[in-house]
C-alpha cells in the first residue's frame, strides 16, 4: 500500500527543490572564496546562513552539506552541491522525515520516495541526471 499520495509527494518535491535552491544560493554567496565545490575541502565544516526567511545551520559531510532550520526541517544536499533542481530518494526521505511526526513500524520511506520519484519520471516530471544514477532533475 502506498505511503504517500501522489499529489502530496509532488508538493513535497516542489517544496524541497524551492528550499534547496534558496539554501544553495545563500551558501554560495556566503562562501565566495571556495574553489573546491566537488569535494568541499575548503568549505567550513559547520556554520549558519540565512535563507528562505529563516536561519539555517549547516554541517558539511563528505561531498555534501546538510541544512537544518530551528524547527528541525532538514535539506540534505549530500552531493551535486552546485546543481539546481536535483532530487533523489535520500534527499526526499530526509526532508519528509523531518516534516512528519511519526511513521508506522512497517513504513520504509526511502523505498517509497524512490518508487514515487520513478513514478514522477514515468509521468515526464523528472529526468535522470545521468545513466545509472538514481538522481533526478525536475523538468
Amino acid at each position: 500500500m502506498p505511503i504517500f499520495i501522489q499529489e502530496q509527494f509532488i508538493t513535497y518535491v516542489n517544496d524541497f527543490i524551492r528550499l534547496q535552491h534558496a539554501l544553495q544560493e545563500a551558501f554560495i554567496q556566503q562562501n565566495p572564496g571556495v574553489r573546491d565545490w566537488e569535494c568541499l575541502t575548503d568549505v567550513p565544516r559547520a556554520g549558519e546562513i540565512y535563507a528562505a526567511g529563516e536561519r539555517w545551520r549547516y554541517d558539511r559531510h563528505g561531498k555534501g552539506v546538510m541544512f537544518t532550520n530551528d524547527k528541525g526541517l532538514v535539506i540534505d544536499v549530500h552531493d551535486h552541491v552546485l546543481a539546481e533542481g536535483i532530487v533523489d530518494a535520500h534527499r526526499m526521505n530526509e526532508f519528509i522525515s523531518s516534516l512528519r511526526q511519526a511513521k508506522g513500524p512497517d513504513e520504509d520511506w526511502y523505498q517509497e520516495c524512490s518508487r514515487m520519484l520513478h513514478e514522477m519520471a514515468s509521468m515526464g516530471r523528472l529526468v535522470r541526471t545521468a545513466a545509472g544514477e538514481e538522481t533526478w532533475r525536475l523538468v
